[in-house]
């Protein structure tokens, strides 16, 4: 027998449901950037034109977001949920704010 839970704990102390922090989110302009590949003639494309570069790319800069256990951020208190946003905001987070920021750039995809 497994418990389920369909809230959290937000930072501010309430209770929310967990599909409250799914939505989609614009990524980080990376216009800017380039991704090597071996499909393209000069070695070097725009993120927007494969779909499949700009997942790997989202997905590698979700990873440079620090990991911090809760307790470690918000003074003792275990598994607070924070949204995407908080999570850029405070340039940290764990499990479930990587996991969400990675699912709302995809969805906004």
């Amino acid at each position: 027998h497994r418990n389920i839970s369909l809230t959290a704990i937000t930072v501010t102390g309430e209770e929310a449901v967990i599909c409250q922090f799914i939505t989609p989110q614009k990524p980080p302009d990376f216009s800017y950037a380039t991704i090597s590949t071996t499909t393209s003639e000069d070695g070097v494309v725009q993120l927007s034109e494969f779909p499949n570069e700009s997942r790997r790319a989202l997905a590698h800069f979700v990873s440079l977001v620090p990991f911090i256990e809760d307790c470690m951020i918000f003074d003792g208190k275990m598994d607070v949920w924070t949204s995407s946003s908080d999570l850029l905001y405070l340039r940290a987070g764990d499990w479930e704010e990587h996991a969400i920021l990675l699912c709302n750039y995809f969805l906004y995809l």
